[in-house]
């Protein structure tokens, strides 16, 4: 595949990615309000919910950056001594 596909390919996965993970967290969000009386009840759920889909999607994104990057390692620079 072309480097240039592949990055017109990540650049459009990042984007749905984003807007996936936006519309799951803000349905998640609005499921536990709807589900709990108090906020001390739902507070532990909000912040759970969070950091699992945010965490799956940094992973995600990640994922896409190694991918692109796949045939072009970045080079490391020798520190002199």
């Amino acid at each position: 595949m072309k480097r240039e596909t592949r990055e017109r390919i990540v650049q459009w996965a990042k984007i749905t990615l984003g807007i996936v993970t936006a519309v799951a967290w803000i349905s998640a969000i609005i499921i536990i309000y709807r589900s709990f009386d108090t906020f001390e009840e739902e507070a532990p759920y909000c912040i759970v919910s969070t950091m699992v889909i945010f965490g799956i999607s940094t992973a995600l994104y990640k994922g896409l950056d190694y991918w692109k990057d796949l045939d072009n390692p970045p080079i490391k620079e020798e520190q002199s001594s």
